[in-house]
């Protein structure tokens, strides 16, 4: 009887930033859930990855650049026909934090924070100067209460 081989399948995508530039040399893994299985990959200048012959299963795909985490896909099913597995750090970026690293995450909220400073510091000028721009209210003389 012949023996089955596992099934294997293609991998590819393109990485891009939070500037929404290619990630030229940013390392994509894929690491199976049930097998442990490693496969590493480079992104080229466009910030694309591509491989022939990963295993089908369900793999955890971390996205990392100079040796740190910058985004994760978890569970991700890869079967025996091409998978596509695009990294968009701007798309996700604006859909929330739900794959991005703890770095990231902070890196975001410090950046939120700051906005978020920056209107209310703005909305408060404004006030401020629409407020000492209103006439003054005519002097009226003081007298003590009760009459």
């Amino acid at each position: 009887m012949p023996q089955l081989s596992a099934q294997t399948g293609t991998v590819k995508g393109t990485c891009k930033g939070l500037d929404g530039k290619p990630l030229a040399g940013a390392t994509v893994e894929f690491t199976g859930l049930e097998s442990g299985r490693k496969y590493t990959l480079k992104t080229n200048n466009k910030g694309e990855y591509f491989s022939l012959g990963v295993a089908s299963g369900s793999y955890n795909i971390v996205l990392s650049q100079d040796g740190k985490e910058i985004f994760r896909f978890n569970k991700v099913p890869i079967n025996s026909d091409e998978n596509v597995n695009d990294f968009d750090l701007k798309k996700e970026q604006a859909a929330g934090p739900a794959g991005m690293s703890e770095e990231d995450k902070k890196k975001l909220a410090e950046q939120e924070a700051k906005q978020n400073k920056e209107r209310l510091d703005v909305s408060l000028s404004t006030i401020n100067s629409r407020l000492l721009a209103l006439p003054s209210p005519p002097a009226t003389s003081i007298r003590p209460w009760p009459p």
